[in-house]
């Protein structure tokens, strides 16, 4: 008996009637033990293999993932003070080196900013979704401090960046307020923090004007931050400083940057742990979520090969 033999067994109740004698044919095709018209089993061709191709895209992920979380525990934490040329892996706090940035939506300074500003809108099913009106960011060189002593982060907007993240929702604008203040974007949007008037005012002409007369829309602004103090968990390639000065020694001749020859350069928030346990979690829910679509998707694929076959 071929395994399609056997798919067709269990998927179609009563296909071995007592006596040997098959039933009167049915009006449709049994999938997976359910009796289907055979114009609808069609479209087990249309929709299964977006759910096949999902579930790889899943595995692959999961696989990343785990060469993540393999790398980041298989890689020795670095002390700050004694940082080595190559690749390596750091743990400490930001410290501000030169300069800092205004938080866009908070109060507070910060290294690393990035930032979105979306907008509630109906879609044509009338329900709601998140519409991304603008979206920017900004970085600057930073220090890595812990018990040890600094080193330097030079381009951190070259690396991959996971600060902590935090939104501010608000009762939003309406088209009369843009009208009567078409240069003043921070009176279109009522009862906004003071910060984000401030940030909004900045932007004139790049917010969306297309909603209709009196109509209130709710607006949610999500920044995303590396601020002095925070715990990071960095990546990246440790290499001698261009501008270094004869006399210079230890970590101070060299930064922490982007290079050819490293695996990564990510700036995390968070620490190392915290970081593995995130890369292993997501490999596990990829991996389970990968097999499960997959493996119904093929059987799914070849039982409606079978019922299609079987009422043509």
């Amino acid at each position: 008996m071929s395994g399609c033999d056997s798919l067709a067994l269990v998927a179609r109740p009563g296909s071995l009637p007592a006596g040997g004698v098959d039933p009167a044919p049915e009006s449709g095709a049994w999938l997976l033990g359910i009796l289907v018209p055979p114009e609808a089993a069609v479209f087990v061709f249309i929709l299964v293999p977006g759910f096949l191709l999902y579930g790889l895209v899943s595995l692959y992920g999961a696989v990343v993932e785990y060469r993540a979380y393999r790398s980041i525990r298989n890689t020795p934490t670095e002390n700050a003070g004694a940082v080595a040329v190559g690749r390596t892996e750091l743990e400490g706090r930001v410290q501000p080196l030169d300069e800092t940035l205004a938080q866009p939506f908070q109060q507070g300074s910060c290294v690393y900013a990035s930032w979105r500003v979306e907008q509630k809108e109906t879609t044509d099913d009338d329900e709601w979704e998140w519409t991304t009106l603008d979206s920017g960011g900004d970085a600057v060189p930073f220090v890595l401090e812990d018990d040890t002593g600094r080193v330097e982060i030079h381009h951190v907007s070259d690396a991959s960046v996971d600060g902590n993240s935090s939104s501010v929702e608000t009762g939003g604008a309406t088209f009369s307020n843009m009208l009567e203040n078409p240069t003043s974007p921070s009176e279109w949007f009522r009862g906004n923090p003071d910060r984000i008037d401030a940030f909004l005012g900045g932007r004139v002409g790049r917010w969306r004007t297309d909603a209709s007369p009196g109509y209130n829309t709710t607006n949610r602004f999500t920044q995303d931050v590396l601020a002095p103090g925070d715990r990071v968990y960095v990546r990246g390639w440790a290499e001698p400083k261009p501008d270094i000065t004869a006399g210079t020694t230890g970590s101070d001749r060299l930064r922490i940057t982007d290079h050819a020859d490293a695996d990564t350069f990510s700036i995390e928030a968070g620490t190392e742990q915290e970081q593995a346990n995130i890369a292993r979690r997501k490999a596990l829910v990829g991996l389970v979520v990968g097999l499960v679509l997959s493996t119904v998707s093929l059987f799914l694929l070849l039982d409606a090969i079978q019922a299609v076959l079987e009422v043509t």
